[in-house]
């Protein structure tokens, strides 16, 4: 039969055993978390030079593109009401 000396001893080797299973498990996730953490960063870092190389690429062909077209003036930005109204005026004056 048990005693209480027995009890006292697997209780305490089973508390040993599980602190020495938690850590052990801390040190895996802590682990894997880091290497996660240095690939997501590495993935950021080569996006970021991708996009900087798209950026550069893209307003060295812009710049030739539009050579002496400095002074050109774009039109204003038009939302769809707007649009659809011009577009009704245009109809009934053309139709009469």
């Amino acid at each position: 039969m048990n005693t209480i000396r027995s009890t006292w001893l697997g209780w305490g080797v089973l508390c040993i055993a599980g602190g020495g299973a938690y850590i052990g498990a801390r040190k895996s996730i802590d682990a894997d978390r880091v290497s996660k953490h240095d690939a997501l960063m590495k993935h950021k870092a080569q996006m970021a030079a991708m996009a900087r190389a798209h950026d550069s690429s893209s307003s060295n062909s812009h710049k030739t593109r539009t050579k002496g077209a400095e002074n050109a003036v774009e039109p204003p930005i038009r939302n769809r009401d707007q649009t659809r109204r011009d577009n009704l005026v245009r109809e009934n004056t053309s139709g009469v």
